[in-house]
């Protein structure tokens, strides 16, 4: 059996020490959570909005520049202005312009509206009113990726894909 005084052991305990501390640092690391997603601040230049899972932009469908023109999913296209908006705040919430038409996203949900009844009303476009409520939208950020939901603050329903589909000119 051989035995190592305290004196010729410090060096190899140190050295082993050294060795391992990048190794701890890394380690430790990855078993830290994700930093959520931080709250929305809005920049100004015009953003296109996607969906998450199926890539495809918010986009105005018939393009003609005039209220209720309707809002449907679309492939990215970059030169497109139909699926560039503009994100305004107003208050604690936000107005989003369509760069081509200038008009407002906006909830046309019918009668009394509550956060899981009369679901599926395929959103437009309307002359911008800051102060309206089927024209206002919370952005709350959604998990640790760097997604936000879009809340209507009318309806209180949140913007998606009809059915999940990403055909082009499925409804919003």
């Amino acid at each position: 059996i051989y035995t190592l005084s305290l004196h010729d052991a410090l060096p190899i305990l140190a050295y082993y020490i050294a060795i391992h501390i990048p190794y701890l640092k890394g380690a430790f690391l990855d078993k830290k959570p994700a930093d959520p997603t931080p709250p929305f601040v809005a920049g100004d230049y015009y953003y296109t909005i996607t969906n998450a899972r199926r890539g495809t932009a918010i986009s105005t469908q018939d393009q003609s520049g005039e209220a209720g023109d309707l809002v449907c999913g679309w492939s990215v296209a970059e030169d497109q202005f139909s699926q560039q908006w503009q994100i305004v705040p107003s208050g604690d919430y936000f107005i989003l312009l369509n760069r081509q038409s200038g008009m407002a996203l906006n909830d046309p949900t019918e009668g009394y509206s509550t956060a899981t009844t009369n679901v599926g009303t395929q959103l437009n476009t309307a002359v911008p009113q800051p102060m309206a409520d089927r024209q206002l939208w919370s952005i709350k950020p959604q998990g640790t990726s760097g997604y936000y939901n879009l809340i209507n603050k009318y309806t209180r329903h949140t913007a998606n894909l009809n059915g999940g589909s990403s055909s082009d000119g499925t409804m919003i």
